[in-house]
């Protein structure tokens, strides 16, 4: 098995880290959710009470530690999200200078027009081409979901999309970059079927185990403009409609396709446990529902061979692949990614808000 690439800290550092600093943050408790289902890979759940958003975070890994502080790290950086710092009220026409970006390629509610006249809330960013200073309107990152009384319905849609922490800000940018590519791949790829018969050991491990549970794997490519591996994973259990599905990018192909797999098993373990508060009452009616699996199970005329799949080589240190996936971003959508700095001097954990102007993503996301 491949270890996890890019990161400073050992599992077992960066969980005697975070633990003790998650009471402060609200986190009452964690819960291994790994065996209400079949499958076995560890996930735990982090409960936070008070969170105006999400109260259930989720994580996953190969061990209960790793799945420990993904739970906490997700929900660590929801409730860094709720509160953004405003730095100045301004209106979209009076800042248009000063942005280094059009403001209409920011994503937007549908059927909201932009009003450049009304003033706006913006959170100070950082032009990760330039490293200089520059400004993201609030209500684009900011996650706190509470019933306000403004009347004036804000034009920007609200996504965790390029939310991200890490142990140090280079792991937490990276994630967060990674994170926004692969939700425009979703929204604008082609999907490509993936032979699931020439895969790494890695892989074909799992697989195997979800068959003998009964369970059809499928795994797609997501081929993409920034000829970055990502995938798309789907496991079904077989005679019933629902799929499940994990996403996933990497500059290694191995690591991607091993994390859209395990966020699709963690994906079935949400639906199982219920307590998520995206969770929409259709998906366990359309449960259900029984199909014939003839159709689905059947393989594609054309595929692809996961050896065929081009891969980007490691660099030797996170400062040069956070360095190659800005110039990647730069040059492939033709502007600058920004980031918003999250960071508690009271906790000091790395949070940031990755924002790519101009990328496209799903409304759920």
């Amino acid at each position: 098995m491949f270890s996890v690439y890019g990161r400073i800290k050992s599992h077992e550092e960066t969980l005697n880290w975070i633990k003790p600093l998650s009471k402060n943050i609200g986190i009452t408790r964690t819960a291994e959710v790994t065996w209400l289902d079949q499958i076995g890979l560890p996930v735990y759940q982090a409960i936070r009470p008070l969170s105006k958003n999400y109260i259930v975070s989720q994580g996953k890994g190969l061990t209960k530690e790793q799945a420990e502080i993904s739970a906490l790290m997700e929900s660590i950086e929801l409730y860094h999200a709720e509160d953004i710092p405003v730095n100045l009220r301004e209106t979209i026409n009076g800042m248009r200078d000063y942005l280094c970006y059009n403001p209409y390629d920011l994503e937007k509610q549908q059927e909201v027009v932009l009003n450049e006249e009304i003033p706006i809330d913006w959170a100070l960013a950082t032009n990760l081409v330039t490293n200089e200073n520059n400004w993201i309107p609030k209500d684009l990152i900011c996650l706190d979901f509470s019933v306000k009384s403004e009347l004036i319905k804000m034009p920007f849609r609200v996504t965790s999309n390029g939310l991200a922490s890490g142990n140090c800000k280079e792991e937490a940018l990276i994630h967060g970059l990674l994170e926004v590519i692969e939700r425009d791949c979703i929204t604008n790829s082609e999907k490509l079927i993936v032979n699931n018969q020439c895969l790494p050991n890695s892989i074909i491990t799992w697989i195997e185990k979800l068959g003998k549970l009964g369970h059809h794997t499928r795994i797609s490519l997501l081929k993409n403009t920034y000829n970055i591996p990502c995938f798309e994973v789907s496991i079904r259990q077989f005679g019933k409609q629902i799929a499940f599905t994990g996403t996933a990018c990497h500059l290694n192909k191995e690591m991607a396709l091993f994390k859209a797999l395990t966020e699709a098993i963690q994906s079935r373990l949400t639906f199982i446990t219920g307590s998520r508060d995206d969770i929409r009452e259709e998906s366990y009616k359309r449960y259900k529902k029984n199909i014939d699996d003839k159709n689905l199970l059947k393989f594609p005329e054309e595929y692809i061979q996961f050896n065929n799949i081009t891969e980007i080589c490691f660099k030797s240190s996170i400062e040069e692949q956070l360095d190659y996936l800005i110039k990647l971003v730069s040059q492939t959508t033709k502007t600058s990614p920004l980031y918003v700095n999250l960071t508690k001097e009271e906790f000091n954990i790395p949070v940031y808000f990755v924002v790519v102007p101009k990328l496209s993503f799903k409304v759920r996301h």
